[in-house]
């Protein structure tokens, strides 16, 4: 298959995807699930890879937020795996996201202004 195919048959894959979104109103949580993170829509029948296997340290940082200071960190205590590759540094993906979504939720409390808008609010009615 040459590189041109490839490509048609990629950009074929994502408007398909664009159109199953936008026209039928497709979201992941509703008609789609995923699977080894890679998305499954039903109603249009398409397979959208969702997120590498491996990335670099930078792009892992973008994608979840973090620094690289606090990414290296993470990955010298052992708590998200990384490959060294010639010399880059891979991440696992999957790792990455296991251990992101197991942090406790951030117990955010509203601003006092909110506070008090809740309040007066609440003392009209």
């Amino acid at each position: 298959m040459s590189g041109l195919q490839k490509f048609f048959g990629l950009f074929c894959i994502l408007a398909v995807t664009v159109i199953a979104v936008a026209f039928w109103g497709i979201s992941p949580g509703e008609h789609g699930t995923y699977v080894d993170d890679v998305l499954i829509v039903a109603a249009a029948g398409v397979l959208v890879q969702d997120m590498p296997l491996y990335a670099t340290l930078q792009e892992t940082c973008r994608r979840f937020g973090c620094g690289m200071s606090k990414l290296y960190e993470i990955i010298g205590e052992g708590k998200i795996e990384a490959k060294k590759w010639g010399k880059r540094v891979l991440v696992n993906q999957a790792s990455a996201r296991e251990y992101f979504d197991a942090l406790p939720p951030a117990p955010i409390k509203p601003s006092a202004r909110a506070r008090r808008r809740t309040e007066q609010a609440a003392q009209r009615s």
